[in-house]
């Protein structure tokens, strides 16, 4: 679901995209296919990270006009693997969940290599539906 927080950030503005980053995790673990609710909060940060590199790095104009959202991409799905790896794979896993060896491995699995490359993907699809999306959006405010 990282497409979400980021066409969100690239549409409508950061604070769209926090709350986006904030209560997606949330909502999913209400609906039942979230995680743990002591990894929520690593997830969160996780996603306020992707949300703020796409706003900073995401929306500059550097050279050709998809040099910016291609570092986006990149660094924030480095960064937000990072965030998840380090906070629960290298801190809530050993230091504050009490889980058993194989459940442990199961969860360290989850929150590594395959949270980078589903951030990876996710950034791809949208940046795929970001340049359609945003021509929708600024036709239907030409109409007004």
């Amino acid at each position: 679901m990282n497409m979400l927080p980021i066409v969100s950030v690239m549409t409508c503005g950061m604070m769209s995209g926090l709350c986006v980053a904030v209560i997606s995790p949330v909502m999913a673990k209400l609906i039942g296919i979230g995680p743990l609710w002591s990894l929520i909060s690593f997830i969160v940060a996780g996603n306020i990270t992707l949300v703020l590199i796409w706003h900073f790095i995401g929306n500059r104009r550097w050279g050709h006009k998809y040099t910016a959202p291609m570092i986006a991409l990149a660094a924030a799905a480095i960064a937000k693997f990072l965030v998840l790896y380090l906070g629960i794979v290298q801190i809530a896993i050993p230091f504050f969940l009490r889980l058993p060896a194989p459940q442990a491995a199961v969860i360290s699995n989850m929150f590594s290599i395959p949270q980078l490359l589903t951030a990876l993907l996710g950034g791809g699809v949208a940046l795929s539906v970001l340049t359609p999306l945003k021509k929708a959006i600024q036709g239907g405010r030409e109409q007004s």
